[in-house]
């Protein structure tokens, strides 16, 4: 053989097994992908469910209840406390906790996009009365089944004040640029303000109310023969108006 020749045949034979090795070093690359393909493909991942409704400490005496989706609920009761409340909340998420020594209290609509149907219940059964501010934004319904005596304050989208239960008592309302309808025969409220806003009543009040409007829509509406004696109605810029209501009121 030729030195040419061996030189060719020696680079043959090293080309010949260099492809050979990378032919096992690709079957290789490919057998560990399947196994780790068929690994990610076969794990099962993992359920998880995340709650719509939270509530969250704010500094240290307040509350931060949040509203993600339609329909959600939030139901506040009071256990106790002296100058402040320690309150156990319930959702339509589960139980959120309880909470002490609390003074103020936010609840508002956190969805993506403005959820319907959301509601706010204050609990018959507490013990005592609430004594912490109250902060409802773009809340529907508030429905105060105890008694309040810290001021509740509703902003946002149009909500619906309800109080069905004899003996209940919100001490403060404030309407700040939104819509309230109130549907609550059995509740004592001491004073309701409405400052760029629209108040409709469609339920005799407990006598003894004071409300007070400054550029705002009052409307009085369906209301079968209540009597607004003890009632004071102060307007100043607005409308005031009594829809489809017998002429037994006295204002």
């Amino acid at each position: 053989m030729t030195h040419f020749g061996f030189i060719k045949s020696r680079a043959v034979s090293l080309f010949s097994r260099t492809a050979s090795r990378e032919r096992r070093l690709e079957n290789t690359r490919k057998s560990l992908a399947r196994k780790i393909l068929d690994r990610f493909v076969l794990e099962k991942m993992e359920d998880r469910w995340l709650p719509t409704v939270t509530a969250l400490p704010l500094g240290s005496n307040g509350i931060f209840i949040q509203m993600t989706a339609d329909n959600d609920e939030v139901y506040l009761t009071r256990t106790g406390g002296s100058g402040s409340d320690n309150i156990t909340i319930n959702s339509t998420s589960g139980a959120l906790g309880s909470f002490s020594n609390i003074t103020g209290i936010i609840v508002q609509d956190f969805g993506v996009t403005p959820r319907t149907g959301q509601q706010l219940v204050f609990q018959s059964g507490s013990v005592g009365n609430f004594v912490s501010t109250v902060s409802s934004c773009s809340i529907e319904v508030i429905n105060v089944s105890s008694r309040i005596d810290g001021s509740i304050t509703v902003t946002g989208s149009a909500a619906q004040l309800e109080g069905s239960v004899s003996g209940s008592r919100a001490a403060s309302i404030s309407l700040n640029s939104s819509s309230l309808s109130v549907v609550a025969p059995q509740l004592s409220i001491g004073s309701l303000t409405a400052t760029s806003s629209t108040l409709t009543l469609t339920s005799a009040l407990q006598s003894g109310t004071s409300i007070s409007a400054v550029n705002s829509c009052i409307s009085i509406s369906g209301i079968i023969a209540p009597d607004f004696s003890q009632t004071s109605i102060t307007a100043n810029g607005g409308t005031f108006s009594v829809i489809n209501t017998p002429s037994l009121i006295r204002l």
